[in-house]
């Protein structure tokens, strides 16, 4: 990326520092910079897509739309999974949420209970293989989260969001990790006792199908990828609440997985 800009540069740092710098490909950059007479950010994508936009919040939105469909066109092989991705004991978990969902705030309390961030928006999986690779964006939250994980000396303020870059996370990004459950969240902030209830590989995967970017570049219109992932991977529906008790539900799930069963409900212990 290239970008002189004073306002723009630390926020692109912040988003965007976990990932490596790329070689051997000096064609494939973005440019922003200010118009001439200042008042617009202008940019232009490598493939040529170009746009000016006067809020440099609606220009990192921007920027993040392009660079989630520039790797959707490079990686055609991988699932890209509208979730955020935590790893634990070298496996990993999707949690799969729609917007506001309470997916970030979710991850934001993992990182501080034994997980690592792999993604906290966009998850590319392997269907072959089940690998979850990372996608090492900061971790992005609409409102501040509930004590004790305030957000570190050093995150940004935008707009009403929170970005925590991933040098500030208690723990460094995982590498690719194989996918050993699947959690589609609700985050319900007022209820203090969280819990997943198990459901099939049919329900999972039109879920799965529902909240993934690019099921067009898989077989059968990417039913054979979402259906796959759903008959190998034991699928919840999490209903997060209280976030120390969530993130124990969820590693004591995690260490318990195995193939699917028949549908169940588990509580947290004391529930």
């Amino acid at each position: 990326m290239e970008c002189r800009d004073p306002e723009l540069v630390p926020y692109i740092e912040s988003l965007y520092g976990g990932f490596r710098a790329a070689s051997g490909d000096a064609g494939a950059r973005f440019r922003l910079e200010r118009s001439p007479d200042g008042r617009r950010w202008r940019c232009e994508s490598p493939s040529g897509a170009f746009a000016e936009w006067r809020d440099p919040i609606e220009t990192l939105a921007w920027l993040d739309d392009e660079l989630t469909i520039g790797v959707q066109h490079r990686r055609p092989d991988l699932l890209f999974v509208h979730a955020a991705a935590i790893a634990r004991d070298e496996r990993a978990v999707l949690l799969v949420a729609e917007s506001g969902g309470g997916k970030s705030t979710t991850t934001w309390a993992a990182v501080h209970h034994g997980f690592a961030l792999l993604s906290d928006e966009v998850a590319p999986v392997d269907p072959a293989s089940l690998l979850v690779h990372p996608y090492p964006r900061a971790i992005c939250l609409k409102a501040s989260p509930p004590r004790p994980y305030d957000l570190p000396p050093g995150s940004r303020h935008a707009s009403g969001a929170h970005f925590v870059a991933t040098r500030l996370l208690p723990m460094p990004p995982s590498p690719a990790r194989p996918l050993a459950l699947i959690a589609f969240v609700s985050y319900r902030p007022q209820d203090p006792r969280p819990s997943l209830r198990a459901i099939g590989a049919a329900e999972s995967a039109a879920r799965l199908y529902a909240n993934s970017l690019n099921v067009l570049a898989h077989g059968g219109e990417g039913l054979d990828a979402v259906t796959s992932l759903s008959e190998q991977v034991p699928s919840f529906l999490l209903h997060s609440g209280d976030l120390p008790a969530t993130c124990a539900l969820v590693a004591d799930a995690l260490g318990r997985s195995a193939p699917r069963t028949s549908p169940a409900t588990l509580r947290v212990r004391g529930g």
